[in-house]
C-alpha cells in the first residue's frame, strides 16, 4: 500500500538529525550554558530539552508518516500522563518567569523550588523536601510568591527629626545596608507628603519585624506596612 511508504525525509537524514540533536543536548549538558550546575537546576534546560525531543518526533514521524505516526501513538498512549503532565508544568514554569530559588506555592504547600527532574520538581518547605510528581497533579497550578526566595515589602514611614526628603533617604539607605536578609538591588524609596515610601525585597517575612526594628532606630516612624501583592 502506497501510504505506508510515502516519505518526506529518509533514514539517513533521520539518523544525521538524532546524531546532531544528542550532540548538541550534550555539548549543551556538559557546557552548563543554562546554568552553572546541572539539568535539575535549569527550566531553561528542560524547556531546551523538549524543543529538540520535538524536532527528533517530527522527523522520526516524516520518514514514514503513517505508520510511524501509528508507532508514536501507541507508545506515548503507554506514557500519556507523563507526558502531558511534563510537558504542562515545563511550560506553566517557564512562561511564568519562575526560576529556581523562587518561592512558589502548589495547593497548600508554599516553599522554595530547589530542583527539577524528569518527573517532578523539589520544593524545600520549612526545612523538608516536598516531591511533586508531574503525573500526579490535577487542578493545582503553580503560583510565584517571590523572586529567588525574596519576599517583596512595602513600607511607609515619616521622618520624626523633621529632615529633608534627601537627608532622610540617605539615612534610610545607610540604615538598609546595614540589614543582612535585604537585596540593596530591589531598594526604591519614593517621597510623600508625610515622609517615603520604601519598596524592598526581604529573604523571609520572618525578618520583618527585626527590619522594622532597624527603620525605628534610624529615627523613623512607621505608618503603615503590608507584602505587596
Amino acid at each position: 500500500m502506497k501510504h505506508l511508504e510515502y516519505s518526506f525525509l529518509s533514514w539517513p537524514y533521520f539518523a544525521l538529525i538524532l546524531l546532531v540533536a544528542i550532540v548538541i543536548v550534550y555539548f549543551t549538558h556538559k557546557t552548563h550554558i543554562f546554568t552553572p550546575q546541572s539539568w535539575k537546576s535549569s527550566i531553561r534546560y528542560h524547556m531546551f530539552f523538549y524543543v529538540m525531543l520535538s524536532i527528533v518526533i517530527v522527523a522520526f514521524i516524516l520518514v514514514r508518516p503513517f505508520p510511524n505516526s501509528i508507532f508514536f501513538l501507541v507508545i506515548g498512549s503507554l506514557f500519556y500522563k507523563n507526558l502531558v503532565s511534563y510537558s504542562r508544568s515545563i511550560f506553566s514554569l517557564y512562561f511564568s518567569g519562575i526560576k529556581m530559588g523562587d518561592r512558589i506555592k502548589i495547593g497548600k504547600t508554599s516553599g522554595v523550588l530547589t530542583n527539577i527532574n524528569f518527573g517532578g520538581i523539589h520544593v524545600l518547605s520549612n526545612h523538608h523536601k516536598v516531591f511533586f510528581a508531574f503525573n500526579q497533579w490535577e487542578i493545582d497550578r503553580i503560583v510565584l510568591e517571590s523572586h529567588e526566595g525574596r519576599v517583596p515589602v512595602y513600607i511607609e514611614c515619616k521622618d520624626s527629626q523633621g529632615r529633608s526628603f534627601k537627608v532622610m533617604s540617605k539615612e534610610l539607605e545607610k540604615s538598609l545596608f546595614e540589614f543582612p536578609y535585604l537585596d540593596p538591588s530591589e531598594l526604591i524609596i519614593d517621597r510623600t507628603a508625610n515622609g517615603g515610601n520604601i519598596t524592598v525585597g526581604i529573604a523571609n517575612l520572618q525578618y520583618k519585624d527585626s527590619l522594622l526594628g532597624q527603620i525605628k532606630n534610624a529615627g523613623f516612624e512607621i505608618s503603615s506596612n503590608h507584602k505587596k501583592n
